[in-house]
């Protein structure tokens, strides 16, 4: 992108005016309570009058931005309608009630369960999935631990709101690099780490406070800093060259951490009537049974087998990044349509976009549009591997106009 010889102007008013659009869908969802479908197109023309009228864009830069918008949300839609096919094939096979006999076996401590399903598990979810899966699979959970309903939708939107920014296998950072050039990625990276870190933790405490006031912070305290030091730590290292996969990394670390530290002693003690129960509609958990059939048709769903599809997506992801010559083969081909050049009346100049081939080594790391078929392999394969299904093809857009990052 560059400019040519008239200035762009920067006022509070042009700010306003680019920020309108947003404002605008906004007011319609929120306040008028119209659907996303209903609210989009609106604020799309209304960023079009602001664009022709204040702006000086011409229509076919429009035209040719609206493009590149849809070929971008193609890239989101392959990560959702395998992750929403991963959770309906997850969920017709029990596999989250599995998941919550398994926790409650190997947990003894009611806050450590809490924790481990509100913080550990939606997060961990969110690192592959995203998109609601999350709040779907761990709500239902924590009403069948006695939860309140208002708490079970709750605490999990906080234990996992610090995974968006990386979670999804990488999407929000893959869709920012795709309409944002970021001049030094890794200093990025880093430093959205610490403020993500900075949230992870406050996740953690909150959701500590919410169970129980200063005597859950007591208790939690220990575990929620050990557990957010290894988020935080894991994600430092592994972001600038796995970036789809170092949120999968440290929330699954993070689990086993949990696992690891609910075996000892300060975990496994009984404190009576001491622990508040604020959260609770009743004092035991509700006993899950499998559908599908009468009791003793078929053996429950081990916990292994319950979170198998989601470690056969983290070893395929392994694999596709960290095996050179396999990572070679796909990055070969990347397919998208054609944009030209465009300029607005300001002399900003977007550069053409075109279908790459590449069929030869290279030494310039993997661009963009690799890191996203990297991701898009990860979520076709394993999403395909539990219906026992052959894998789609994977195609994803190239940039010509962006230097390889």
């Amino acid at each position: 992108m560059s400019s040519g010889g008239i200035a762009l102007p920067v006022s509070p008013a042009s700010v306003l005016a680019a920020l309108l659009p947003i404002l605008v869908l906004l007011a319609l969802l929120m306040w008028r309570g119209w659907s996303t479908s209903s609210a989009a197109p609106v604020a799309l023309a209304v960023a079009a009058l602001v664009a022709v009228m204040l702006f000086r864009t011409p229509l076919e830069t429009i035209a040719v931005a609206s493009g590149k918008g849809i070929w971008d949300a193609i890239f989101i839609l392959y990560i959702v309608w395998p992750a929403l096919i991963l959770y309906r094939v997850a969920n017709g096979a029990n596999a989250f009630q599995a998941i919550q006999r398994g926790v409650l076996r190997l947990i003894p401590d009611r806050l450590m369960v809490i924790l481990v399903f509100a913080w550990l598990l939606t997060s961990f979810i969110q690192s592959i999935a995203g998109f609601g899966a999350p709040l779907a699979v761990v709500a239902p959970i924590l009403l069948g631990l006695g939860v309140k309903p208002l708490h079970a939708v709750l605490l999990p939107i906080i234990g996992g709101a610090w995974a968006n920014a990386f979670g999804s296998l990488g999407a929000p950072w893959l869709a920012l690099e795709s309409v944002v050039e970021v001049a030094d990625p890794t200093a990025t990276l880093r430093s959205a780490v610490v403020l993500v870190s900075i949230a992870n933790l406050c996740g953690g405490l909150m959701i500590a406070w919410l169970y129980g006031g200063t005597w859950a912070l007591r208790r939690g305290l220990p575990a929620i800093l050990v557990i957010s030091l290894l988020h935080g730590g894991l994600l430092w290292l592994l972001l600038p060259t796995l970036l789809p996969i170092a949120m999968f990394i440290a929330c699954a670390a993070g689990l086993l951490a949990a696992l690891g530290l609910s075996q000892l002693r300060f975990y496994r003690q009984e404190d009576g009537d001491a622990e508040p129960d604020r959260i609770f509609d009743r004092d035991e958990p509700e006993p899950s049974t499998d559908a599908g059939g009468a009791q003793g048709e078929r053996r429950p769903m081990t916990l292994a087998l319950a979170f198998a599809p989601y470690l056969f997506l983290g070893v395929i992801a392994v694999v596709v990044l960290t095996v050179a010559p396999l990572r070679e083969v796909l990055e070969t081909v990347s397919v998208g349509p054609p944009f030209p050049a465009t300029e607005t009346g300001y002399g900003i100049v977007e550069g053409p976009w075109t279908p790459m081939r590449r069929s030869r080594r290279s030494p310039i790391p993997a661009p963009s549009c690799c890191w996203r078929q990297g991701s898009a392999t990860c979520c076709s394969s394993a999403t395909a591997a539990i219906r026992r299904a052959p894998a789609s093809s994977v195609w994803c857009s190239g940039r010509q106009a962006t230097p390889c990052r």
